[in-house]
């Protein structure tokens, strides 16, 4: 479907681990009990409460004569970082599936068609096991964790996965993991290793999976880009996670750009969202806070600006206590107050008026128009693209293997690729293709090291020039 206008409305509240008189920080939640071990009471409290804010917002919403038809609108609810993180700092994997399952049912009724929801982050973390089974829990190793936001599309049908992409946060921040003692199994900084972030480059953002956690997806006919917090800013070159990707030519540009956050604000030169396209900022630090701006239709970095749009209402969230789901297991309470989630309460949500959604438009540039096919073997192919910009200069390279020997998904993967895997017949197969500099009177080339059952190989299969400039050869076959 495509929403001719989009209502942005920020769920805002504080998130973060209130200190006590000795300046020491500490999670809020409701601890587990032996009968609930999975913290189901805290899951049901903070779904309840995100529900009490949606139909809050929901309550807020103008009314029309007659009423708008569907699809006229689409509302996008976002709450700020660190939401779902529970009484330990964060979730077992186990945890953080309920979470998702709770969320899924509560948006999948009519009341939530044309609407798109942004669950703030869910903190959730894994255990590593020994090398050798039976693969018992090492007790020696850091717990990974992981901080991510799932996004959800209301309405009937959109459950279990369907209409749900997932973005998981590259970059770790002080604020994530208190630093001083707590309660047996908290979650401190000193003994979580966070997941490695993706390699940056051209193109590496866009999601290929619903939940393969890069920041760049399409839904309802929408582009949209999402980093939470500290990933939108670092003083790490001073990028954002979206600049150090930038999109490839052909690729739709970000239309939307979300930032929910703890502890961050809007940036205008980490701004990556399309000329007239809109950055959305929901923050849970300070008592939580909400920003929407336009980007200058008119321009681009470093010539673009932003233009700040005023909030059109806010309206506080019931502070009452929150009733707890009859499925929740004994002895837990019938229900939970807000401050035992959140030291600042229920907080407020805050709504904007619709703004029109930006005509969708594609990254500048080319791609030659047929892949550079190597068929190396009767079982293996490689399919090549070499992607130039708008001033026909180099970006990257990708490379698509086919054979009936493996899946590799029909997926491209960026150069350099260097993968080790088995193949149907729990033989070992190698691959290590990479650019590999100046070669005859070309620029650039491609090398290519496999090694399969059938075949092994080491040379140079493709020679291009780093700029097209419409008369040299842009690229011979090397092979």
């Amino acid at each position: 479907m495509t929403y001719p206008n989009i209502r942005f409305i920020a769920y805002a509240l504080d998130t973060m681990p209130p200190k006590d008189s000795d300046g020491k920080q500490s999670y809020l939640g409701v601890p587990a009990v032996p009968a609930d071990a999975l913290h189901t009471a805290d899951i049901d409290a903070r779904c309840g409460l995100m529900l009490r804010a949606m139909q809050t917002a929901a309550a807020r919403l103008p009314t029309s004569s007659p009423p708008l038809p569907p699809g006229s609108v689409l509302n996008v609810f976002m709450a700020p970082e660190f939401f779902f993180r529970g009484p330990l700092g964060a979730y077992s994997m186990e945890e953080v599936q309920l979470v998702i399952t709770r969320l899924q049912t509560i948006t999948a009724t009519p009341d939530w068609s044309d609407w798109l929801f942004v669950f703030g982050s869910i903190l959730g973390f894994s255990s590593p096991t020994f090398d050798t089974p039976p693969y018992a829990i090492d007790p020696s190793k850091p717990k990974e964790v992981y901080n991510f936001t799932l996004t959800q599309l209301g309405g009937p049908g959109n459950a279990d996965g369907i209409g749900a992409n997932v973005v998981v946060k590259e970059l770790q921040s002080g604020c994530d993991f208190i630093a001083g003692v707590q309660g047996q199994g908290s979650q401190l900084i000193g003994n979580v290793n966070y997941i490695a972030a993706s390699a940056y480059g051209p193109g590496r953002e866009q999601q290929q999976l619903d939940y393969n956690g890069a920041a760049i997806f399409t839904q309802q006919d929408i582009t949209w880009g999402v980093e939470i917090c500290l990933d939108h800013y670092t003083n790490i070159g001073a990028t954002g996670r979206l600049q150090r990707s930038p999109q490839l030519p052909g690729d739709r540009q970000i239309q939307v750009q979300l930032v929910p956050s703890g502890g961050m604000s809007i940036q205008q030169l980490q701004t990556m969202a399309m000329p007239g396209g809109y950055i959305f900022n929901c923050d849970g630090a300070a008592g939580g806070s909400a920003t929407l701006a336009q980007v200058n239709p008119a321009g681009r970095p470093p010539a673009f600006s932003l233009s700040n749009i005023p909030a059109a209402n806010t309206c506080p969230v019931d502070n009452g206590p929150i009733a707890l789901p009859d499925s929740s297991p004994p002895p837990v309470p019938a229900s939970v107050a807000s401050e035992e989630l959140f030291a600042g309460g229920a907080g407020k949500v805050i709504l904007f008026a619709p703004v029109a959604t930006p005509a969708p438009a594609t990254v500048r540039g080319h791609v030659p128009p047929q892949p550079l096919t190597w068929p190396a073997s009767e079982a293996y192919q490689f399919d090549f693209q070499l992607v130039y910009d708008e001033e026909n200069v180099f970006v990257a390279a990708l490379c698509k293997i086919r054979s009936p020997l493996k899946n590799f998904g029909d997926r491209s993967y960026f150069l350099p690729l260097s993968m080790k895997t088995k193949d149907i017949n729990n033989q070992d197969i190698s691959f290590n293709i990479h650019l590999d500099g100046p070669a005859g009177n070309f620029s650039n080339s491609i090398r290519c090291q496999v090694v399969t059952r059938d075949f092994s190989c080491d040379g140079i299969f493709l020679l291009f020039n780093d700029r097209d400039n419409g008369t040299s050869p842009l690229y011979q076959v090397a092979w």
